[in-house]
């Protein structure tokens, strides 16, 4: 199905990621207009009316019925001609739009909205509304805003869309989460300022967060708005709220402060220098320092909005640990900064380049071994991307510091990194988790990443100082006008600017600096409220050729060499160096010997956004064409220049300069920058007049593996299938079989939606492995890939193309082939395979891995074995490969490892009866799937919590969570949601929820939903499916449900296959299995479900004797 998305700019993606050609307006507004009617119909004289604003021509209805043929036909490209449309219908008297709410995201956001009302828990409830306000990418119905049809609708999805964020703070104050509560309500109350529940909760947010007088301000702030512009006062919950701050009657659950010191006195930085304090962080740096005493290892992140003076902090920090003398703080640092640049086109993991490059110069010895941080020509050797070399390369960086803090004591500062990639995140957590180094960490949290956030999580448990930093209180902004602006503000003038700026420094010191050249009025309200605007308006007093010399100039990066500014100037030295002194006497820049740095990232953002479009891809050839002259050998800034002006001319040096840059960013393992890098010489080799099919197929293969390893299945698939239909185009079988083997390396979760199968892949496999004389390794290879790509679904032949792969690979000298081959072999369901084959395999697998240096196969090999182990109930060999897995998984830094690890841990948690310890550890995996923007994520952690719920008696509580899931599988829910509605008394809507159900695919989770499918048997005493049942479940038996996928159990088989012996009367073999299934529980310590069997044996035995 497609899906049509309306709430930003109207598109439509296929279930494959490509966005499809809607044509023009008017057909598009077709589309549009019925899906503003929500699935009714529309009437033609209604929509001829719509389309051409109450003036539709003569021909009309013949236009508008060829919109809907064309519309049909995207829609649904694959229905076979003269077959009924399904997607959009005719019905009298007009048209309707049939799709679901997974199709349209405006309805699934309304619908996860309505589901998030019914979530008892709040981090659910937080995470489901935060997952609904990701569907939005602009305006409801933004393409159409000039519209009347569209404006009832797009006012109600707005209006929702508020709903819905005034919901999340509230969440977000039930999970103790105040300060995210701020960001969010502060927001809402600008955009909307008269809606008084925003207010109310944006005081409320800032009074948890312990700011009682910002608390008051807002409210104030709330009345003086509704006064000024509706002549109302405050309602009854606003007034309420007001007189609780003052009366202090509302208990404050979370932190105080973010800020924690070792006692109550923070030092005060020792000033030698007689340079200004930094004003209002004298609290701050004290905090770090008295960190930095306390532990030898240690982290402190420090958070703030642009402007707030993260990276003042730093540089002040920095200056008081170096300084010669500092009273009661022991010995001197040695501190090295990395900058994270805002600017792309820069080489990957720049800010440990920085950093290595720093300790490099001024210490003997270190950095001998990191060459690859230190020159930027590196020629990656054959196989450098390997999971061993990145860790032994990391040790090496660890264990030089470690050297260097025996002699000195080390800081390390990161500044910006929300702007990381990941390979410096990465770095970044493996020296702050094993290092003894201060790291201490800035950036604003409204930025964050899926990389960051990840690696924010990995550092949690490392306890580290988090400092959010906020603007300046009245006396410390008062100074820093005063000393900006020279002239003492009048208290009215402070009031206002601190009410425009929040305090913010760095907007405050550019408020100021208007002040002192335009004087107060100007500064306080001629200009509109942005700092942006005040940059403009300062930009606007130098002269035109000035701003853009700066604006080439900030094109260029946040730092830009000189050189290279003069050779892409193409106007006079004098003019060049006249434009970079007056931006220095503005405050704009800083100048050094050969570079130029614009004091604030803001003001660089602020000069780029204003070149136009065609001017700034000119601009990026100059700025090409001037990087070869004065570095050649700056690979990754030529690579980022040429695709920003890419056009048929300069295409080949783009790939050119692409391929190394990815090269380049391979000896870093830097798989994000490896990413854009492939993704620009893509782009180029589509722009070449005479494209070469064979290397652009050979560049999405490489694209698709980075994205694999980087952790983007669902963008990795999409170039995977662009790279084969490429190949299968052109004919080429050859490139197909390239296409096909892109992934070399085998992941430890599904690489495919779950209960789909991809026919196009599936059909190009399968040509493949009709070629005759098809070498050996590559039948192997391809047939593991088929039983990728059909385990579950054609459980035949995937079986069939496994079995042959392991016989196969078994006569061939290839350890990696052997690996994958025997990984396929492992995907398949436990009940098709025997025990003891599966333990040699895994075996196998395991010795493999260091042979072929494909370390994920011993990971996957030693899962197996937990999942062998915990399906017969022997936790302590399952928790002993489940160590080993930890291991690998922290040595490599495997992400998707991780989650995968998480998932057993909370399994055996559950198995040995801690279903609060395996709720908590079901959350944190489902934290990483949603990190790694996996499909499922949300139907994993759904069916996690069901798994709980059968053991604890919970399962009324899920009929909101489960019917919310969106599937491809949606019948792999049913039995589940079938059992939560009997639990909350649905029973006959659980019977037609169950109705015409699908036989069980034989997958990963055969043994859990076998189980699952006998529960709700038995349950609704269906009686008629029992027997059969009872017969697949069979297989299963001595065994615990679901734990052969290692991730799921809801406890023994033989306590479901004894209640369907009881539903079919067979009372002596109930007794039977319900016995044995009290010693398989007695063995895992799980009382839960020992009582249970012991319950229905009671139970049995009194029915015998009745």
């Amino acid at each position: 199905m497609v899906h049509l998305r309306i709430l930003g700019p109207f598109d439509a993606v296929d279930v494959d990621g490509r966005f499809l050609d809607l044509g023009g307006p008017k057909q598009r507004a077709v589309l549009a207009l019925l899906l503003v009617a929500q699935g009714q119909v529309v009437s033609v004289d209604r929509l001829c009316e719509d389309l051409w604003d109450g003036e539709p021509p003569r021909r009309a209805l013949v236009a508008l019925q060829a919109y809907v043929s064309n519309l049909r036909k995207i829609l649904e490209p694959h229905r076979p001609p003269r077959s009924p449309a399904t997607v959009l219908v005719s019905r009298a008297p007009g048209y309707a739009i049939t799709a679901s709410a997974a199709d349209v995201n405006a309805w699934r956001f309304e619908q996860m909205v309505s589901v998030a009302t019914e979530i008892a828990d709040p981090a659910s409830r937080r995470n489901h509304l935060r997952e609904a306000m990701t569907l939005w990418r602009g305006h409801a119905l933004a393409d159409f805003a000039s519209t009347s049809w569209a404006a009832a609708e797009a006012a109600r999805l707005e209006e929702l869309r508020v709903v819905a964020s005034e919901r999340l703070v509230q969440a977000l104050l039930d999970c103790d989460e105040a300060p995210e509560a701020v960001l969010v309500g502060h927001r809402l109350c600008n955009e909307h300022p008269l809606r008084e529940e925003s207010w109310r909760l944006f005081a409320l947010a800032l009074y948890a967060s312990g700011r009682q007088g910002d608390a008051l301000a807002a409210i104030r702030r709330a009345r003086n708005t509704l006064a000024d512009e509706l002549g109302i006062d405050p309602g009854p919950a606003l007034a309420q709220l007001e007189a609780d701050v003052l009366a202090q009657r509302i208990p404050i659950r979370v932190r105080q402060s973010p800020i924690t010191t070792a006692d109550g006195n923070a030092p005060q930085p020792h000033r030698t220098d007689g340079r200004a304090q930094l004003l209002g962080r004298a609290e701050h740096i004290g905090a770090v320092l008295n960190l930095a005493e306390r532990r030898r290892s240690s982290v402190c992140l420090i958070s703030g909005s642009a402007g707030v003076g993260k990276s003042a902090l730093l540089a002040h920090l920095a200056e008081f640990l170096t300084a010669p003398a500092r009273p009661a703080h022991g010995e001197d640092w040695l501190v090295a900064t990395g900058q994270c640049p805002e600017d792309d086109g820069a080489p990957a993991a720049w800010a440990w380049v920085q950093v290595i490059r720093s300790l490099s110069a001024t210490q003997v010895g270190f950095g001998a071994g990191l060459d690859v941080f230190v020159d930027n020509a590196v020629t990656p050797p054959l196989r450098q991307e390997t999971d061993e070399s990145r860790f032994l390369l990391h040790q090496r960086l660890v264990q030089d510091l470690a050297d260097l803090a025996r002699i000195q004591q080390v800081a390390v500062f990161i500044d910006d990194a929300h702007r990381a990639d990941a390979e410096t995140l990465t770095l970044l957590t493996t020296v702050a988790s094993t290092a003894p180094v201060l790291v201490v960490v800035s950036y604003r949290p409204e930025e964050i990443g899926r990389h960051f956030a990840g690696a924010l999580a990995t550092l949690a448990p490392l306890d580290p100082l988090r400092i959010e930093l906020s603007g300046l209180p009245v006396e410390d902004a008062t100074r820093l006008v005063q000393a900006e602006s020279g002239v003492t503000p009048a208290p009215a003038i402070m009031e206002t600017l601190l009410d425009r700026t929040g305090g913010n420094p760095f907007y405050l010191r550019e408020s100021a600096r208007l002040m002192r050249s335009e004087g107060a009025l100007v500064a306080t309200s001629a200009v509109p409220a942005g700092v942006r605007d005040v940059l403009r308006r300062r930009f606007h007093r130098l002269p035109d050729i000035a701003v853009s010399i700066l604006r080439l100039t900030a094109l260029i990066g946040r730092t830009a060499d000189i050189e290279v500014v003069l050779h892409a100037a193409e106007v006079n030295e004098e003019v060049v160096f006249d434009a970079l002194d007056a931006g220095m006497l503005a405050g704009l820049l800083d100048i050094s010997d050969t570079t130029v740095t614009f004091t604030h990232s803001l003001v660089r953002e602020t000069l780029v956004d204003d070149i136009p479009r065609l001017r700034r891809m000119r601009w990026h050839r100059r700025i090409a064409d001037a990087v070869h002259a004065v570095h050649p050998d700056d690979v990754s800034a030529l690579a980022h220049h040429h695709g920003q002006a890419l056009t048929p001319v300069n295409a080949e040096q783009a790939v050119e300069y692409a391929l190394a840059a990815a090269d380049l960013a391979a000896t870093r393992f830097s798989h994000d920058v490896i990413a854009e890098n492939l993704q620009i010489a893509d782009r180029a080799l589509a722009r070449m007049p005479a494209a070469d099919t064979a290397a652009r197929v050979r560049v999405l293969c490489r694209l698709s593996s980075a994205r694999l390893a980087d952790g983007s299945l669902e963008e990795a698939r999409a170039t995977r299938l662009q790279a084969l239909s490429l190949a299968r185009a052109a004919d080429r079988a050859d490139l197909v079989v390239e296409a096909l083997l892109a992934w070399e390396t085998p992941t430890p979760w599904i690489t495919r939606r779950y209960g789909t199968v991809d026919e196009f892949v599936v059909d190009a496999v399968q040509e493949c492995l009709a070629i005759p004389d098809l070498p050996v390794g590559t039948r192997c290879r391809l047939l593991a890939v088929l039983v990728e790509e059909t385990y579950g679904e054609r459980d035949e032949d995937a079986r069939g193309a496994a079995v042959e792969a392991v016989r196969l690979s078994d006569e061939i000298a290839d350890p990696t082939t052997r690996g994958l081959a025997i990984n396929a072999y492992l995907a398949l369901s436990h009940n098709r395979t025997a025990r003891a084959e599966r333990c040699a395999l895994a075996d196998e697998l395991i010795r493999l891995s260091p042979r072929c240096a494909t370390e994920v196969f011993g990971l996957i090999g030693h899962f197996a074995h937990v999942r062998l182990a915990a399906v017969v109930g022997d936790i302590e060999t399952a928790a002993a490969h489940l160590s080993t897995m930890d291991t690998l998984a922290d040595r490599y830094r495997w992400g998707q490892a991780r989650a995968v690890n998480l998932m057993a841990h909370a399994m055996q948690a559950h198995v040995q009866g801690d279903t609060d310890r395996a709720a908590a550890t079901y959350v944190q995996a489902h934290q990483h799937f949603t990190l790694a923007n996996m499909h499922d994520a949300d139907a994993v952690l759904g069916l996690s919590m069901f798994t709980l719920a059968v053991t604890t008696g919970r399962l009324a509580d899920l009929v909101g969570p489960l019917t919310a899931i969106v599937s491809d599988a949606d019948d792999a829910v049913k039995d589940p949601l079938a059992l939560a509605m009997c639990a909350a008394g649905r029973r006959e809507e659980a019977r037609a929820l169950r109705r015409a159900i699908r036989p069980v695919r034989q997958d990963f989770f055969h043994s859990l939903l076998l189980a699952v499918r006998g529960m709700a048997v038995v349950e609704l005493c269906e009686t008629a499916e029992a027997g059969e049942a009872f017969e697949r479940l069979a297989h299963y038996r001595g065994q615990l449900a679901g734990a052969d996928t290692g991730c799921f159990v809801v406890g023994p088989v033989d306590t479901v296959l004894g209640d369907l012996a009881a539903l079919l009367g067979r009372r002596g073999v109930a007794r039977e299995f319900h016995d044995a299934a009290v010693v398989l529980a007695d063995r895992c310590g799980n009382t839960v479900w020992s009582n249970s069997a012991r319950s229905r044996l009671d139970a049995n035995q009194a029915i015998v004797e009745f």
